[in-house]
């Protein structure tokens, strides 16, 4: 694609003047700039290049909306696996309306690549940050642990396991007031608890610094290991390094599968014991001894005073709009031909290129129109969809949060149960060995014919202290154990009530992206239809403008 310097306007590679600005285009220097991707993004600018390809600035043609474009290399986008991977994030991502996760727009396909159109952002990554700034104040690595378990809290109420948690995945951007706003990126390895498997059993996926015990060992990954790799995280944002960081790999799982990291205290003294004790617990190596899943550890958050009220449903999304890319308007033919028809002679106007100028110009319009017509539907059809999710989100959130409190509260009583059963156990020894003390202090009288001594009748009210506190232990056990019945049956009521809603959330989505893609598919068959039509116009409007100069107030009537 060539681009005009002036007007930032892009035109085929066939096209050598600016029909606008009648100077000469130059090569864009990239063979990206300037294409539409799904028939509505039109690449702008390159941003970065990584590993699996390179991202791009766009903006949607029809909705003025700023992006961000992912282009899978060709290795990546012919890999089978891959691209059902690349689906499947991109499935996760429109599902997981928050916050504090990266919005995706769009998948779609450039020249056989696969693109994911996402929400632009500014900013940088935790990875980023830390290698520049080392260690974080308490206070920062609160706030920015808060926001990652808030977006795992959202994943975690839909059976979502991110499986990725690190620094390079965590970005960090502005919104109002709120600086190191989180965004969560990056869910192509997530894993759906009860869905179908894009990866073999025992596979290790994740990054070796922050992968949890269980994952090594090959075992089924829970809501818990997202909570250990969360752990790691916020202990080498206080630290500056992770748990077992280590050039050598095997030391690295090693540390995770048997050592202890070096306590906090030991390497700073402002890290608050219940910090501490939260990390500890996210740390611990048998995933039933951590926080089940971010909403335990929410809930562990806010009961030690560690929660602050930074984000919620009422943030709006602090990406969109806040680019804007100059000289990003589309020229609208048919305004430009209806324009140059007044400024050229009647014999150029009766040519038959012109006349296919003209033509291409207004079926393009039309199927502009039709287009945007079908934009809007998908608009609707995913506003209806996010609305649906957020009514969802509340719910299960709410049971979620109900779910942390009675299992809170289960443990509680677990523990009350074992000192129960420690007392009773205790209580019940000293009876009998009272109780022995006593036949034996009553054999003693019997055989010597003597009254009932001081020490017989102190050993007989101790008894009876002893057998009613043991009554009263009982009794409290046995209470205890109601309530432990009573608080499972709730859990389980609970968990119930969160698989159903689930299952519902599965089969509407299933139901918008088939309406999805069958728009989709319509603006690609209508998209290859205007890119043809639009060089053809473009073509004529180059000859045409080059008999011709044209006037500055023209340059502003057609775009």
């Amino acid at each position: 694609m060539k681009i005009c310097q002036k007007c930032s306007n892009f035109f085929p590679d066939d096209i050598n003047v600016c029909p606008l600005d009648n100077i000469v285009l130059s090569q864009s220097g990239d063979s990206n700039l300037g294409k539409v991707v799904g028939g509505c993004y039109r690449i702008h600018s390159f941003i970065s290049k990584g590993g699996m390809g390179s991202v791009y600035l766009a903006k949607h043609r029809y909705l003025n909306r700023n992006v961000a474009i992912k282009i899978l290399n060709q290795q990546m986008s012919s890999d089978e696996s891959m691209r059902k991977r690349i689906i499947r994030e991109a499935r996760i991502c429109a599902s997981l309306e928050h916050p504090n996760i990266v919005k995706v727009y769009d998948l779609a396909t450039l020249e056989g690549s696969m693109c994911i159109v996402m929400e632009f952002l500014e900013g940088k990554t935790l990875k980023e940050v830390l290698r520049f700034e080392n260690t974080l104040t308490v206070e920062r690595t609160l706030k920015i642990m808060q926001m990652i378990a808030e977006a795992l809290s959202r994943a975690h109420s839909f059976n979502i396991i991110h499986r990725d948690i690190k620094p390079a995945n965590i970005f960090l951007t502005s919104y109002r007031d709120i600086d190191d706003f989180v965004k969560l990126l990056d869910f192509g390895i997530a894993y759906t608890i009860g869905g179908a498997r894009l990866t073999q059993k025992g596979m290790l996926l994740g990054t070796p610094a922050y992968v949890p015990p269980e994952r090594i060992k090959g075992e089924e990954p829970t809501k818990a290991s997202d909570i250990y790799s969360l752990g790691c995280v916020v202990y080498e944002m206080l630290t500056g390094k992770s748990p077992f960081a280590s050039q050598n790999i095997e030391e690295v799982i090693t540390g995770h599968l048997f050592r202890d990291p070096a306590p906090l205290k030991e390497i700073r003294q402002d890290i608050p014991d219940s910090l501490s004790s939260i990390i500890l617990k996210m740390l611990e190596k048998n995933p039933q001894n951590r926080y089940q899943d971010a909403f335990e550890l929410l809930e562990d958050m806010k009961f030690n005073n560690l929660y602050s009220k930074i984000t919620g449903e009422n943030v709006v999304r602090a990406s969109e709009g806040a680019t804007s890319i100059e000289g990003s308007n589309e020229i609208v033919w048919n305004n430009y031909f209806d324009n140059i028809s007044k400024m050229v002679d009647d014999d150029t106007a009766q040519t038959i290129e012109f006349s296919k100028g003209v033509e291409a110009a207004n079926e393009l319009f039309l199927i502009e129109q039709k287009i945007a017509e079908l934009v809007m539907e998908i608009e609707k059809l995913d506003n209806k969809r996010r609305e649906y999710h957020r009514n969802i989100a509340i719910a299960l959130e709410t049971l979620q949060t109900d779910l942390a409190k009675q299992r809170r509260e289960l443990g509680k009583t677990k523990m009350e149960h074992i000192a129960q059963i420690s007392e009773i156990e205790y209580l019940t020894s000293k009876v009998n060995e009272i109780e022995e003390k006593i036949m034996s202090l009553f054999s003693q009288r019997k055989n010597e014919n003597g009254k009932i001594s001081d020490e017989e009748i102190e050993q007989i009210i101790l008894l009876s202290e002893m057998v009613q506190r043991l009554r009263e232990i009982n009794e409290k056990e046995k209470k205890n154990k109601e309530n432990r019945n009573e608080l499972k049956f709730q859990i389980e009521d609970l968990k119930y009530q969160i698989l159903q809603l689930n299952k519902r959330v599965v089969e509407i989505d299933e139901e918008f992206a088939q309406k999805h893609d069958d728009y989709i598919n319509e603006i690609d068959k209508l998209s290859t239809k205007a890119e043809n039509l639009r060089s053809i116009a473009a073509f004529t409007a180059q000859k045409v403008a080059s008999g011709i100069r044209m006037s500055g107030s023209l340059e502003k009537n057609h775009k």
